[in-house]
Parts: structure tokens; C-alpha cells; sequence
């Protein structure tokens, strides 16, 4: 009788860890509180900043709602940080307009 050569095994992928579940509390109530920053100041920035201004702050929540679904899978309990992010940018967007660009109320 003749041997057939067996098929290599081959490697399984190594499984990513879950984060624990602490930590996804953590990202859930991040994004929350990103779409209450979205629609408390960024929608409220329409009346102080013009057109092109609200359009500029929208494309800036919009990527950062971008990095926190990138940051889910690796660390969510990051996320709580992008809503803080967002107030700053948005508070610090909205200073330079009034000071250098003239945007009033």
C-alpha cells in the first residue's frame, strides 16, 4: 500500500481578546455623549457661525465619530475621550471665528 502524504494543518488566526465589558459600557456612553455634543453645540453652532463654518465643524464630528468606531474593536473604553475632543475642537472653532473671522450672534 502506498501513503498518501497528509495535508498540512494550518494555523489558526490568532483571535483578538474581547475587551472587557467595563470597557464596553465605556465606548457605548462615549458615542452617547458624542451625538449629545453633535446636537447640543455642533447643531447650535448655526447660531454663531456661518454656513461654510457649520459645514467645517460637521466634516470635523463626523471624522471623529470615524475614529471612534475605528477605536471599538481595539480599545473602547477610549471612546469617552472623543466626546471631550469634540467640545474642545468645537469651543476652540468657534473662539477663532469670533476673534479673527467676525462671526457674531
Amino acid at each position: 500500500m502506498s501513503e498518501q502524504p497528509q495535508p498540512e494543518a494550518r494555523p489558526q488566526p490568532e483571535a483578538r481578546p474581547q475587551p472587557p465589558v467595563l470597557a464596553k459600557v465605556l465606548g457605548v456612553l462615549g458615542f452617547a455623549f458624542h451625538l449629545l455634543v453633535g446636537v447640543v453645540f455642533y447643531l447650535a453652532a448655526g447660531l454663531v457661525a456661518p454656513l461654510y463654518g457649520i459645514v467645517f465643524l460637521g466634516i470635523c464630528w463626523i471624522l471623529m465619530v470615524v475614529v471612534a468606531i475605528k477605536l471599538w474593536p481595539r480599545a473602547p473604553q477610549l471612546i469617552v475621550l472623543v466626546p471631550l475632543a469634540a467640545f474642545l475642537w468645537w469651543s476652540l472653532v468657534i473662539w477663532a471665528g469670533e476673534r479673527f473671522l467676525g462671526w457674531t450672534a
